[in-house]
């Protein structure tokens, strides 16, 4: 269990209590600030958080988004993008981390950029794996379904299954089936309070697109994207590049959207040649 190897705080606001979880290198100047996809929990980085290059020279800080994991919604009037950015930016400063570099994995790119819209002095680089601004097609159509499905009160643990074939390979799913009860049940889990998980599904249905905010990034940016990724296709992924002045875009071949799980290795080796070639 990847949180066995981090230690969990908490911020108690006035409308959520917030989760998150630190580790690698505590004395570290740099910061890695990594933010969710949907469904996932901190153990799905287990292979980020136990590659050397990054306990060695980054303080590590993972997030569970509002209402997942660990933090508690007190009032859902309050749960945007905006409130996220916000969230992250308390963290930072009960941390004392003054700049962070941010890897976020799919619908994570939305709060990063969110967050640099709002906060952007603080954001020193940025890694988009599997993101974006705008998702397919095929997606908004099966988050349509899902959320009419959650509104009619079907169990979302009976649900999960037709969400793999949007993150994983045919391979990688093949590996799923003696595991699936287990990690069907681990989704549920973290996702319990589904009046939240609705909320980070709604922008999907009807996806800002959030050029304003990407016309503005200034930070040093790289996009790591999957030829087989069907939530953030590639032909996306390179409308986005022209729009960023620092931007650098690294293609996995016969890959699906969850990269950092199926091709760690690659995933790892190419943030590390940008975080060395940018940070240190």
């Amino acid at each position: 269990m990847s949180c066995d190897l981090l230690t969990q705080k908490k911020i108690d606001k006035a409308d959520v209590v917030l989760s998150y979880y630190i580790g690698g290198n505590l004395e570290a100047k740099e910061c890695l600030f990594f933010l969710n996809g949907l469904y996932h929990d901190t153990d799905a980085w287990i292979k980020q958080i136990r590659f050397p290059f990054f306990k060695r020279n980054f303080k590590l800080i993972f997030f569970d988004y509002r209402g997942l994991g660990g933090s508690i919604v007190k009032n859902y009037g309050r749960n945007g993008f905006k409130d996220i950015a916000q969230d992250i930016y308390d963290v930072l400063k009960k941390e004392r981390v003054l700049t962070s570099t941010f890897v976020a994995y799919s619908v994570g790119g939305i709060a990063a950029l969110y967050f640099s819209s709002f906060f952007g002095d603080h954001l020193k680089c940025l890694v988009l794996l599997n993101s974006g601004t705008t998702v397919s097609a095929h997606l908004r159509r099966s988050v349509a379904a899902f959320l009419e499905l959650l509104e009619k009160g079907y169990d979302f643990y009976e649900l999960i299954p037709f969400l793999y074939p949007l993150n994983h390979s045919h391979y990688y799913l093949e590996k799923m089936v003696e595991s699936d009860t287990d990690i069907r049940r681990k989704y549920a889990d973290y996702n319990h309070d589904l009046e939240s998980l609705k909320l980070l599904l709604k922008p999907f249905r009807n996806p800002d697109h959030l050029n304003e905010s990407i016309t503005r990034v200034s930070a040093p940016t790289l996009f790591i994207t999957a030829e087989k990724d069907m939530v953030f296709p590639p032909f996306l992924q390179r409308e986005l590049i022209a729009k960023i002045e620092k931007c650098t875009l690294h293609l996995i071949p016969e890959c699906s959207h969850a990269s950092f799980i199926e091709e760690y290795t690659k995933v790892n080796s190419c943030m590390q040649d940008f975080l060395q070639e940018t940070l240190l």
